[in-house]
């Protein structure tokens, strides 16, 4: 495996799968970097949650749609 910079800071095992956690993205960064990079993680996790909220209230109004319509077809 080929390592550029950063030091392995912790190794999981996860299901058979060796992951190794490095500090690479991180070494010899100034603080306004360092900054930076903890704001984009901030806006890719919002991100992430934002679109799982979507999705999650998008398949729960499919879900009563379909059931609405399931009562509609059993009433007539």
């Amino acid at each position: 495996m080929y390592q550029e910079k950063g030091n392995i800071v912790a190794e999981y095992n996860i299901n058979g799968v060796r992951v190794l956690v490095s500090d690479a993205a991180y070494a010899g960064k100034s603080a306004e970097e360092l900054d930076a990079i903890r704001k984009e993680a901030r806006r890719i996790a919002w991100d992430i949650a934002v679109r799982y909220e979507a999705r999650r209230q998008a398949a729960e109004q499919k879900k009563e749609g379909q059931r609405e319509e399931f009562e509609q077809e059993s009433i007539k």
